[in-house]
């Protein structure tokens, strides 16, 4: 049977893009394989305020945050899960330098309203000798709790194909199909030339007596607490091979780095691998293909990919039905117009 739209690859991108169409009355038909070790299932899912060695507030943050807030809480009472969970992020400083940056920056207004009053308290597990302070606003996304309920919902009203996404054999569909394939996009016709440079990243399971409802955030790593001891923590990034597979290497690496600040025993349990879709500017990107304006392109969330897909979702989904723009940031034809391909 005919659709509005066909989405292939029902991971962050598919998902939220499905359910904003869904939401202005289109039908859709998502196809996806249901793999585990995707980046959407591996990816730690946080929603942090300020990043990076720079000390900066996540690009687009004051606007971005609320909209992906309401967006998974209104489809948690839709769905009656839990998958979001806002939770005090703690960035704990790995040197004096970096600690004197922060002094400097910390009253500016647009990073002071994300940050608590005061420098962050650090329980005896873990090791903070040039202290950190606490942002406000933060929390973390359980991708594979939003997935499985969506894709849950999904199978019984028969939204959703479970199957290999073959491009030469999906649905038929009156108004287009979207491509959010993720990393498996790269080098794909008709969309062969978007520059992609994928990242792999490996992640670890662990059992700990680390007593903390807050996430532990350094540079290079995190560490989320989910739950009765358990934790998550990562993440590497490797240019090759661009493949699933968890290794020795990666997984010296994530303990290398978390053992920099935690100080209590701790237990592997499990470790998992993806490869990140990473394009352009690490920006989403998005827009129709320039000759062939039925098929559309959505893709490159990143590792905020949890942060930035609701708002982007829903510009794209509002762009393909109501013909709303797309902001050039983001837009596949721009970005294409300025390369001079």
């Amino acid at each position: 049977m005919e659709t509005d739209w066909v989405i292939a690859g029902g991971g962050l991108a598919g998902t939220t893009l499905a359910w904003e169409l869904l939401g202005l009355g289109q039908e859709v038909k998502i196809v996806d394989p249901l793999e585990r070790e995707t980046s959407s299932r591996v990816a730690a899912g946080l929603v942090t305020p300020v990043t990076g060695k720079g000390l900066n507030v996540s690009w687009r943050f004051a606007e971005l945050q609320p909209v992906a807030v309401a967006f998974y809480r209104e489809l948690e009472v839709r769905l009656g899960a839990k998958f979001y969970y806002e939770m005090p992020i703690v960035r704990v400083f790995g040197s004096e330098k970096e600690r004197v940056k922060w002094e400097k920056k910390r009253e500016w207004p647009e990073i002071a309203e994300w940050v608590e009053d005061g420098d962050a308290a650090f329980p005896e597990t873990v090791d903070a000798p040039f202290g950190g302070f606490v942002m406000k606003g933060g929390g973390y996304l359980d991708v594979e709790a939003f997935l499985a309920a969506s894709h849950g919902r999904w199978r019984e009203e028969g939204v959703l194909d479970v199957g290999k996404v073959d491009l030469e054999s999906l649905p038929e569909s009156r108004c287009g199909t979207v491509l959010c394939l993720g990393a498996a996009a790269a080098g794909v016709a008709p969309f062969d030339w978007v520059p992609f440079r994928a990242a792999k990243g490996e992640i670890l399971d662990l059992e700990s007596a680390h007593d903390a409802s807050q996430v532990m955030n350094q540079v290079g790593t995190w560490l989320l607490p989910v739950g009765q001891g358990k934790f998550r923590t990562g993440a590497t990034y490797s240019w090759e091979p661009l493949d699933a597979i968890p290794t020795c290497e990666g997984r010296e690496d994530v303990e290398r780095r978390v053992r920099g600040f935690l100080k209590a025993d701790y237990e592997v349990t499990g470790h998992r691998a993806g490869v990140r879709p990473v394009i352009a500017a690490s920006k989403a990107l998005m827009g129709r293909h320039p000759s062939r304006p039925e098929v559309v392109f959505f893709n490159g969330l990143g590792s905020k990919g949890v942060l930035v897909a609701p708002f982007f979702a829903r510009m794209l989904a509002r762009h393909l039905v109501l013909a709303e723009g797309i902001e050039d940031e983001v837009n596949l034809a721009k970005i294409l117009a300025q390369s001079g391909s």
